[in-house]
């Protein structure tokens, strides 16, 4: 059965046409616009259609609803969207009002704990960048939610006369101009965080936790990271697998 998984952040969605378990599934990241689902519809249009369409969203209700009036105009099923739950799937939320954490980190932790064992670090670095920790038998001791880099270098800018455009290259970590130096202090002190965080984090678990990165800016904030962590760029795809039957099984490289 194949099954179409969105993980629809704030910045852009990403998709995988699931079908047998342990292949590698065709997936690709799309704007969250009309542009974006056409897009979509493109990837798709060498694959059989969807049997069924599960989503994750960080978006308001009316991208839900385009999304679906989108899924009755290609003739596919209904879309269901799917929550964060109180424990499924070797998952244990620890918020008391289960519902109310992200179902994309809840993905993301039920994605992790089906490829590592052991204590876990699950790091989101997206619009915003959450870390949650998990024991080895899957308890959620809870989370740290941090703005994620253009989100830091926005309110820098928004909140500091005379700052100016932030740069999108790798900064220098002492910029002489101050485009530079917000751009800088984004990056290394979000990697400073992460590697000071994952440490405190540590300290409330039975052993060293696996470190595991995923987002849209995990791969510029892994390259100044100083301790030990696992990229997974489809890791709250994996999660949503696990969650609608599947196994999240490697390759998804």
């Amino acid at each position: 059965m194949k099954r179409l998984l969105l993980d629809a952040g704030n910045s852009r969605i990403k998709w995988a046409l699931v079908g047998a378990p342990g292949q590698d599934p065709p997936r690709g990241v799309v704007s969250p616009d009309a542009g974006g689902l056409e897009a979509l519809g493109r990837g798709l249009s060498h694959h059989s259609g969807p049997e069924s369409i599960h989503v994750i969203s960080v978006r308001d209700e009316d991208f839900f609803a385009g999304f679906r009036s989108y899924c009755t105009h290609r003739g596919w099923p209904v879309p269901q969207l799917h929550q964060a739950v109180r424990e499924a799937h070797g998952i244990r939320n620890a918020y008391a009002d289960p519902g109310r954490l992200g179902a994309d980190r809840f993905a993301a932790m039920v994605g992790a704990r089906q490829l590592f064992e052991g204590s876990l670090v699950v790091i989101d670095c997206g619009t915003a960048l959450t870390l949650d920790a998990v024991t080895p038998d899957g308890a959620h001791l809870g989370g740290v939610i941090l703005p994620g880099l253009r989100l830091m270098a926005i309110a820098l800018g928004q909140g500091t006369a005379q700052v100016g455009d932030t740069s999108d290259g790798p900064p220098a970590l002492l910029a002489d101009n101050t485009a530079g130096a917000v751009a800088g202090g984004a990056l290394y002190g979000t990697a400073a965080a992460v590697d000071g965080l994952c440490e405190r984090i540590q300290s409330n678990l039975s052993d060293a936790p696996r470190r595991i990165l995923c987002g849209g800016d995990a791969p510029r904030i892994l390259s100044q990271l100083q301790g030990r962590y696992e990229y997974c760029p489809w890791l709250v795809l994996q999660g949503l697998d696990v969650m609608t039957g599947g196994r999240a099984c490697e390759p998804w490289s």
